[in-house]
């Protein structure tokens, strides 16, 4: 059976009504006929046919007006640009896409871990550390077209280490004097 689709390229307004999909394909081939004509369409026209799923949704959202990009500088001067969150999105997830668009970075050479990287650093935005994960980025000044965001070392508390009471009611060094 064929998979039956419609574009409207007049109507750009609504991906959801513009990509309506009538049929799940039911053969390799149909699946195939399917993604070649969502390819070709004008709003997914710069997705390359090696793209992830989470690349689509997020040209998805681009397109509907629910996300927006920024780019996020490194501290060796380069930057990871293109990073796709959400305009209601929390620190938490805007960590996770910084992570996700690092990973399609063909200049990366080498695996990053980000559980260390997050552990060790947090992103800024205007001199202001993003270090509460639930915080949502339009309180803290991430905006459309208005964030620099920048890695920075995470500050920790000082915490005062109290020293272990001893059985010694003397210190090493008086009583080697004392003898």
């Amino acid at each position: 059976m064929r998979t039956r689709y419609r574009t409207n390229s007049e109507q750009r307004m609504d991906l959801s009504e513009d990509l309506l999909i009538e049929q799940v394909p039911e053969t390799a081939q149909d699946a195939e006929e399917l993604i070649a004509a969502l390819l070709g369409h004008p709003a997914l026209s710069d997705v390359s046919k090696e793209a992830t799923v989470e690349e689509v949704e997020d040209l998805l959202k681009l397109e509907r007006g629910e996300a927006f990009k920024v780019d996020v500088q490194r501290g060796d001067g380069s930057h990871i640009r293109n990073v796709v969150t959400p305009h209601d999105g929390t620190v938490e997830e805007l960590e996770r896409a910084v992570s996700t668009a690092a990973k399609a970075m063909p200049t990366l050479q080498r695996n990053i871990n980000w559980t260390y990287v997050w552990s060790r650093y947090c992103l800024t935005c205007g001199g202001r550390r993003l270090q509460d994960p639930q915080a949502r980025l339009r309180d803290v000044g991430v905006v459309p077209g208005g964030a620099d965001l920048a890695f920075a070392l995470r500050r920790r508390e000082r915490t005062t280490r109290k020293r272990a009471a001893t059985s010694r009611s003397t210190p090493r060094s008086a009583k080697k004097l004392k003898a």
